[in-house]
């Protein structure tokens, strides 16, 4: 098989399944995931993003530490032909604010309360940003865990619709939108394509 995008080098990773493909490390302990429950959740979060509107060529902002939601998360954006917008932890929420407008994300997936907070302080300056998504903890009016994301996304065909949208993600299409330092001025959103990162 050839490889032209990002999803086809997962594929060759899912097609190597194992009981302990995933393992998380975090101060609460340990947590490890299979390959078929990793992928399960990644399908259903791709068809819940769908369910909520988000299609080819929205930018989705993605705020969380290493672990597997944000590797579900980045598979899930990409899998719709969307573009993954990382944003760095330590921002504060004027600096959010401006990669939001920048970029004209539609969603936000973030990792806990605390990182929320800074985008419930700045969403009414980002009119086009009209999905917050949690990964822990409890969540605030307005936003939506991933828990319930995925459930709406989920299904018998989750995994065949999937793979059915990877065929379609072309080598030339948006794959990641990143955001330089800033340290002569306002950051500048740095676009890298599916082909970028295969090679």
């Amino acid at each position: 098989m050839s490889v032209s995008n990002i999803l086809d080098i997962y594929r060759k990773e899912y097609e190597s399944q194992r009981d302990d493909h995933y393992t998380h490390f975090s101060p609460e302990g340990q947590r490890v995931l299979s390959t078929a429950l990793f992928f399960e959740r990644a399908a259903g979060l791709a068809s819940g993003l769908e369910k909520l509107g988000v299609g080819r060529g929205d930018r989705v902002m993605l705020l969380s530490d290493n672990r597997p939601e944000w590797h579900m998360a980045d598979l899930a954006v990409v899998d719709l032909g969307a573009v993954d917008t990382p944003v760095y932890g330590t921002l504060i929420p004027t600096q959010v604010a401006y990669q939001a407008k920048d970029s004209g994300a539609r969603a936000a997936v973030v990792e806990n309360a605390d990182q929320m907070s800074k985008f419930l302080e700045i969403k009414d300056e980002c009119p086009h940003l009209e999905h917050l998504i949690q990964i822990d903890g409890p969540t605030a009016a307005g936003v939506l865990s991933m828990d319930e994301v995925i459930d709406s996304g989920a299904g018998g065909d989750a995994g065949d619709l999937f793979w059915q949208r990877a065929d379609k993600v072309k080598a030339e299409d948006e794959l990641t939108l990143i955001y330089t330092s800033g340290t002569t001025g306002n950051p500048k959103g740095v676009t890298l394509t599916h082909d970028n990162l295969v090679s």
